[in-house]
């Protein structure tokens, strides 16, 4: 080994520790990001879902309707073909 190959094993062993704590710290927060990015994204479909879902339901509520005109109708064609 020559000696610059000596020289920079020795300084990348005196800075191994350092090295792997920033290793191991870049990783936890890429997961943490990971982690958060992913609840938002399962948050953001699952309010999706909920308010299609709600939106759907409002639509269905009873209506009411003046059938009056139409009982009369039908109560007009009952006496015509009774009488006779």
């Amino acid at each position: 080994m020559s000696i610059e190959k000596v020289n920079q094993y020795k300084q990348s062993k005196k800075t191994r520790k350092d090295e792997i704590k920033r290793e191991k710290r870049q990783r936890i927060i890429a997961r943490v990001l990971v982690s958060v990015v992913c609840v938002a994204l399962v948050g953001w479909i699952g309010w999706s879902v909920y308010s299609s879902i709600s939106a759907g339901k409002e639509g269905t509520d009873a209506q009411n309707v003046n059938l009056t005109p139409l009982e009369d109708y039908l109560g007009g064609l009952e006496t015509v073909t009774a009488a006779p």
